[in-house]
This record gives structure tokens, C-alpha cells and sequence, in this order.
């Protein structure tokens, strides 16, 4: 697990240089990501490869990066682990290949040289990589199927730069814009989703895309995605066994580590069960959870007693207090490479400090709801598609009801009025635009702050086909959500802490088989993520079985009032949004005024985006 960051000229024509000491100087702002060792190579006279390395896997020397060939002919810089590279190995092994170290990133190396980019179809892991050919100048530059290692670019005639993090191609460029239709996007959806970066013409690849540069001619192409199988005729016994196994697998792979490894536990269905099978195969296993000593914050942690004790893990518990959020505020705002608005990465940016203390790497449950239907949204496509009449003029009748009250997360009475509200909202909505409103938490808060209120086409810009299923409402978020907010909030969250987090849910086998699954399996009545419950449900402590789905977030009202008074005053002022000309001064007051008054409710989270973005723009933007 590590950073990247290159620099390509591939026509030859127009060559710019990047200074040496500009090129460290932007690879110097993702050490977090790989403190253990951090290099640069100037190649082909003006092209560069920087790469910054958190060692998991063949700790020595050897293995640091940028890696060449042996003969110098070909350069590599690699972020992420390949699991199988064992099996590659032998396979090159056998073709006469030698090696040097015993790590995955000189396997991958003599993959490429041999399969260029078929290669990419072999690969068992989560990565991002650039590869070069200083002989025949054919580049390689790509990003995992699933989309677990983010990879940014600035794609030109005549050059390309990529790196792990905005920040550093943000650092080399000279003049910078701020892409009006990301901009929406982040006020709709509280991220930014690929191809968009909050930059103009810088973008993200896709998950399972990559970019082949060969005679200065460059394609772009999808090598995998993410879509509906072909449903399966198994019966639900025979699919729990397929499941288990496919599983068991998953997690075996991400246990090989030389270093520290441990496991997150929530106390969630999803971390239990990787926990679980880690420790089924791993007798020393370290869980980790954090803990709040404010009775503001939901705290899980009895439950994540509840599995230790079951499976016999060290179990450590973090208890935070007030203080540990307090004082951690402007790390966490800096940990962003672009603005980011989902306010768990308070809780995973915390959760990831400490655990990093004890080790290197953590596995993690996260994927598990957006391929077995785990979220309330899914529940509620549910019970719209499976609702009687007399059941939806009632779930209408108790909105109605509950008008007086305000529509909020604050209090139990309030989040019932804001999910009738969604649901009744929902059932009077035809399903592409009903998903599409409940993907876009901003635009629901129901205040527009922008100066230019919102134009996008969000179905055209994401290129979300019509949903007619709830198996196409997952696949959709598995291609848009999930690696546009859940993954990238735990590797920016992870990272900033130089910690390794592992998903082994989304082994694209994993994936692939939650999508041949048939919906029921999936969701009925009584039960999300049936099967999965089901699968496991002997090895978890009755009390995980059908307790409700939490969020990991923080109650940000309380948190934002009390760092109130080290957030920048300037935020607020006219005359710096006047300079700014992306907001509307009157409703920014209005927002300040309603935070004064604690009468916010959900706009909680308009304040928070727009805290989150003027951070960024303070550290990114402002001369």
C-alpha cells in the first residue's frame, strides 16, 4: 500500500519539464501514504516516476520503488497488494523468469513486460499502477476492477500526470479552475463520483479502467465492469455454501501480510463476519473498535464485545472523548484531497489513528451492504414494490401526521417524519427518479447554496440506466457510491494514518456472485442481507442477527458547535464569498444564523459540505 505520482511526455513535442525539486515537492504531499520509504526517478529525459511506500509485504530494500527491470529497460510504480502473485510467480517462474525479491510488485513488474495490459485480467487484488517502456515509450497506467485504490490524471495532447491523490497533480499545475458540474455534484451527492475531480480537466479513472499510451496514441478503455450476471438457479442452500467458501477464500488471501495485521470491528453483521473467518485461521488475531464516552454518539461496542468474546480475539476498544474529535478537527479537514462531505470519515479518520498505532494493516467489512442490500434505502424499494394500497395511504397518513415536527436525524420523532417523508416521497415517484433522489442527500436537505443553482443532469452525468429492479439499484451503486463515497473515504481516511485497510467483500468473485443471486435471496419481508445472515448466523451472537443497520457517523450538530470557534471567520464573510462567486451570500448567512439557533435539522449537512469545501479551497485554491 503506498503512493504514486508520474509524469509522462509521450509525443515528444511540446516537452515540458518538471523540475526536480517541484516533483518531490508534490510527492512530498502523500508521504502519509507510505512513510516507509519515498523516491523518485527521472526517466527518458523528462519523464518522472515518484512513488511513497508503507512496506506490507517483502519489507526489504529490494522491493522499493520506482522498481526496474533489470536490465533498466522497463519502470513501475504500484499501490495496492496482488493476492494470487504467488500462482503468477510460478507461472513465470516456469517461462524461465528469475526474481530478485520475494514481493508482489516484481511479479506484477514481469507480468506487464510479458502481457502488457491483458495482464490486468489475471490480477487477483486492489491496485493502481503506472508502467513504462523506455524502449518502445508504451505506458500503462490503471486502476482495479472494483475501484479500491483511487487514481487521478491530467490528460493532455502531448503528456500525462497521475497520482494516488488530487493534491499532488493540484501542486504541479500552474493554473486551476473549479469544474462547475463537480461542484454540483458534491452540493447533490456530499462526493465527487468518477470521471469528475473537483479540478477542471483533471479526472478519476473508473474502476476496472485503464489508459495504454503506444506511438503517441492513447486509449481508454474499460477492462472490467461491474454489471447484472446472469441470475442463478442454485437453491438458497446451495448459494449459502458457494457464498461461505467464496468468503472463506477472500479472507485467507488478505491474512498473507509481514507485517501486524488486525481487523475492524464495529459490531456490525459486516465486520462480525469477517472477523469471524479471520480468526478461524489467524489464532492471534487483533479486533479493534472505537467507543464514545459522550451519550451524544451511538456507541456499538457491546456488540463488538459480544463477537470477541465468541470468537476469541484481543479485542482493544478506543474511547473517545469530546476532546479527541475537538482537537483532531484541522487534521481531518486536511486529510481531503478534494471536497468530501460524508461525515462517517469523522469516525473512520479516528477509528484508523489508533488502529494504526498497533498495526499496519485491517481487514474491514465495508461492501457488504451495496451487494446483499444492507442499507434502509433498500429496505424501503422494498416495501414500495411490495406495499399494499391500504399500507401506502397509511404510510402517507402518518406523514402527515407528523408535520408539526421537524424533519431531522436530531432526535427519534424527527427521523421518523424525515424516513415517512422519503418513503411517502418515494412511493409517488417513479423508480429512476426515486433513486436518484435518495443518491442525493445534499439536494434533499432542500437548500441550494450555490450562486448558480443546480443544472446537472445527475442519471446523463453518471450514466445511470433506467433502474427496474432493486438488483439494478445495487449494481448502480456498486458502480457509483461505493467507490465514488464508501471506498474512498476509507482509503483517504486509512491513509492519512499509513494504514492498510483490506476489503475482502469485494473480491471481484465475491462481487460477481452477489450479483447471479436473485433478489430474495438478498432481501424479503423480514431480513436484509438474508443470505448473508443466514450463512452465518450460527457463528454470531444472537443480538447481531436482526438489530437495525446504524450509520457510522458522529452527531454533527453537537460536533460543529463545539469547534465552532476554530473554524476561519472568513468562510462567512461576504466580501471573501463575493471573491469567491460560487455562493449565494444570503443563504450562506442564513445557514450561519440557523446553526446560531439550533434550528438546522438536516441542513446540518448543507454546513458541513460547505465547511468541508472552503477547508479545501483555503489549502488548494487561495494564493
Amino acid at each position: 500500500m503506498c503512493g504514486i505520482l508520474g509524469y509522462i511526455n509521450f509525443t515528444e513535442t511540446n516537452v515540458k519539464s518538471i523540475e526536480d525539486e517541484a516533483f518531490k515537492t508534490a510527492l512530498n504531499l502523500i508521504q502519509h501514504r507510505g512513510p516507509d520509504n519515498q523516491n523518485f526517478k527521472r526517466f527518458a529525459k523528462n519523464n518522472l516516476f515518484g512513488h511513497t511506500r508503507l512496506s506490507i509485504i517483502d519489507t526489504d530494500s529490494r522491493s522499493n520503488q520506482p522498481f526496474f527491470s533489470e536490465e533498466g529497460r522497463y519502470i513501475l510504480i504500484f499501490n495496492g497488494e496482488i493476492y494470487n502473485f504467488h500462482d503468477l510467480k510460478n507461472e513465470l517462474i516456469n517461462d524461465g523468469i528469475q526474481f530478485k525479491t520475494s514481493g508482489d510488485t516484481e511479479v506484477l513488474l514481469n507480468l506487464l513486460i510479458k502481457y502488457k495490459s491483458d495482464a490486468l485480467h489475471k490480477l487477483d487484488g486492489f491496485f493502481a499502477f503506472g508502467f513504462h517502456d523506455l524502449e518502445s515509450g508504451y505506458s500503462l497506467i490503471a486502476r482495479d476492477r472494483i475501484g479500491i485504490k483511487p487514481l487521478y490524471y491530467k490528460l493532455t495532447e502531448n503528456d500525462i500526470c497521475f497520482a494516488s491523490e488530487l493534491t499532488p497533480i493540484s501542486k504541479l499545475q500552474s493554473e486551476k479552475e473549479i469544474d462547475q458540474e463537480a461542484l454540483e455534484l458534491f452540493f447533490s451527492l456530499t462526493y465527487i463520483p468518477a470521471p469528475f475531480t473537483i479540478l477542471k480537466g483533471v479526472n478519476k479513472l473508473f474502476p476496472g479502467e485503464c489508459i495504454e499510451i503506444q506511438n503517441g496514441k492513447v486509449e481508454q478503455k474499460r477492462y472490467y465492469e461491474i454489471n447484472q450476471k446472469e441470475i442463478s438457479k442454485d437453491d438458497f442452500e446451495t448459494s449459502k455454501g458457494k457464498l461461505k467458501n467464496l468468503l472463506t477464500n477472500s479472507v485467507m488471501n488478505r491474512l498473507v501480510s509481514d507485517v501486524d495485521l488486525g481487523c475492524f470491528l464495529s459490531g456490525g453483521i459486516d465486520s462480525s463476519i469477517i472477523s469471524t473467518l479471520a480468526r478461524e485461521h489467524k489464532t492471534d488475531l487483533n479486533t479493534y473498535s472505537i467507543g464514545f464516552e459522550n451519550a451524544n454518539y451511538f456507541d456499538e461496542t457491546h456488540f463488538a464485545d459480544a463477537v470477541a468474546k465468541k470468537i476469541g480475539s484481543h479485542h482493544t476498544v478506543f474511547k473517545l472523548k469530546d476532546a479527541d474529535f475537538i482537537d483532531d478537527f484541522e487534521q481531518i479537514m486536511h486529510s481531503f484531497d478534494e471536497p468530501f462531505g460524508d461525515s462517517s470519515a469523522i469516525a473512520v479518520n479516528l477509528l484508523s489513528k489508533y488502529t494504526s498505532q498497533e498495526v499496519k494493516v485491517s481487514l474491514s467489512g465495508d461492501g457488504a451492504d451495496e451487494l446483499f442490500a444492507g442499507y434502509n434505502k433498500y429496505r424501503a424499494e422494498f416495501l414500495i414494490r411490495n406495499l399494499s394500497l391500504s399500507k401506502k395511504i397509511a404510510a402517507s397518513t402518518g406523514n402527515a401526521l407528523l408535520k408539526p415536527f421537524p424533519a431531522s436525524r436530531t432526535s427519534k420523532i424527527s427521523n421518523l417524519k424525515r424516513k415517512l417523508g422519503k418513503l411517502n416521497q418515494g412511493i409517488q415517484t417513479p423508480p429512476t427518479e426515486r433513486y436518484i433522489n435518495w443518491i442525493s442527500n445534499g439536494r434533499q436537505a432542500g437548500f441550494d447554496i450555490l450562486k448558480r443553482p443546480f443544472t446537472i443532469d445527475i442519471q446523463k452525468a453518471l450514466s445511470i440506466p433506467d433502474i427496474k429492479c432493486l438488483n439494478d439499484q445495487l449494481i448502480s451503486d456498486q458502480n457509483i457510491v461505493l467507490s465514488g463515497d464508501m471506498l474512498k473515504k476509507v482509503d483517504l481516511m486509512s491513509m492519512a494514518h499509513a494504514l492498510e485497510v483490506r476489503t475482502p467483500f469485494l473480491d471481484h468473485k465475491v462481487v460477481e456472485f452477489a450479483n447471479s443471486l436473485p433478489e430474495h435471496f438478498k432481501i424479503n419481508k423480514n431480513q436484509n442481507k438474508h443470505i448473508l445472515i443466514e450463512t452465518f448466523k450460527n457463528e454470531l451472537p444472537k443480538e447481531l442477527w436482526n438489530r437495525p443497520k446504524k450509520g457510522f457517523e458522529v452527531p454533527l450538530q453537537f460536533w460543529i458547535n463545539s469547534v465552532w470557534e476554530k473554524i476561519d471567520p472568513k468562510f462567512f464573510d461576504k466580501h471573501y464569498i463575493n471573491q469567491q462567486n460560487l455562493f449565494d451570500t444570503n443563504k450562506i448567512q442564513t445557514l450561519q444564523e440557523e446553526r446560531a439557533s439550533k434550528n438546522l435539522g438536516d441542513r446540518i449537512y448543507v454546513l458541513w459540505n460547505y465547511l468541508v469545501f472552503q477547508y479545501w479551497y483555503a489549502t488548494n485554491m487561495s494564493n
